[in-house]
This record gives C-alpha cells, sequence and structure tokens, in this order.
C-alpha cells in the first residue's frame, strides 16, 4: 500500500502547497498573456500610426486595464516564491534568531497592510459601481478591476500566511 500523503505538513509536498502552487501558477499565466496582448496591441498602434498616421482607439485606456491583470495576477506567485525585492544590509549582522523575529513581524505587517488594501479597493469598487465609471473611450465599466485587484491580494494573503507557519516552524523562509 502506498504512502498516504499528509494534508498538511512541512515537507516539500504536502496537499496544501500543491493545490496553492497550481493556482498560483495558473493566475500569473493570466498575467502573461495579458502582458502579450499588451504588446500586440501596442505594436499594432505603432504600426498603424507609422502607416496611416492614426492610432488604435482606445489602446492607452485598454494597456491601462490590462494593467491589473500584469501585476495584481503575478503578485501571488512572486509572493508564494519570496520572488520580492528584500533590503537585509542591516538584518544580515543580526544573529539568526533575531532575523527570525524581524521576518516574522515583517510577515504580520504586510498582511495587516495588505487587508487593509483589499478592504479599501473593494470600497473603491463599489463606489465606482455606484457612480457607474467607465472608462473615457472604451466605455468598460471600472469597478471589476478594482474587485479583481481584491480578490488577487486575497491570494497575497494566503500566500503569506502559509509562508508565515513555514518561517515560524522552520525558522527560515522556505525553497520552492
Amino acid at each position: 500500500m502506498g504512502k498516504k500523503e499528509k494534508f498538511w505538513s512541512l515537507e516539500k509536498n504536502n496537499a496544501i502547497e500543491n493545490v496553492v502552487d497550481k493556482l498560483f501558477k495558473l493566475v500569473s499565466m493570466v498575467a502573461i498573456f495579458a502582458t502579450v496582448i499588451i504588446m500586440v496591441i501596442t505594436v499594432a498602434d505603432v504600426i498603424m500610426r507609422a502607416a496611416v498616421n492614426k492610432s488604435v482607439p482606445g489602446v492607452m485606456e485598454i494597456t491601462q486595464f490590462l494593467m491589473v491583470f500584469v501585476c495584481y495576477f503575478a503578485m501571488p506567485w512572486v509572493t508564494w516564491q519570496f520572488g520580492h525585492i528584500k533590503v537585509d544590509l542591516l538584518t544580515t549582522k543580526l544573529p539568526e534568531k533575531a532575523q527570525g523575529v524581524i521576518l516574522v513581524i515583517d510577515k504580520f505587517l504586510c498582511i495587516a497592510f495588505t487587508l487593509l488594501m483589499i478592504y479599501e479597493v473593494w470600497k473603491q469598487g463599489g463606489q465606482a459601481k455606484l457612480m457607474r465609471s467607465v472608462g473615457a473611450i472604451t466605455r468598460f465599466p471600472v469597478y471589476p478591476f478594482y474587485y479583481i485587484t481584491s480578490i488577487m491580494m486575497v491570494f497575497v494573503v494566503v500566500a503569506m500566511i502559509i509562508n508565515i507557519i513555514s518561517l515560524i516552524a522552520l525558522g527560515k523562509e522556505k525553497e520552492r
């Protein structure tokens, strides 16, 4: 009989981390796809301006909307992989235990600020929906982009919570 996989453990492959890993990879693919779309419409716009001296209508606005996907759909994966920029000039001089304490405090502060951001951005989405805000040229409604941002930031919080559990248990950031 095969070895039963634990639901949660600090081992490399556990059920929760496998699901989260797959979900965040899928979400990051949306960011990649949005980046490709931005490149394609920008090239089309440049060609149109060069060929017929006319720009593609709404290309800047579409690019701005797609940047929500580029930024916020990539963020859960980057957080999951500890890929954010880290300046540790001062903390590397401290004992390892102190570094761990500072990392834990940092993670809790990041979670608190991210939760605040989720709340405020969701609230902004509600206001945009009530005001029926739309793009000036494309006439796309704006509020879904606020909600999408909030949802992706919830994924970031999930990544941070799992990372902090690993950090506390292992005393260091877990390699993935």
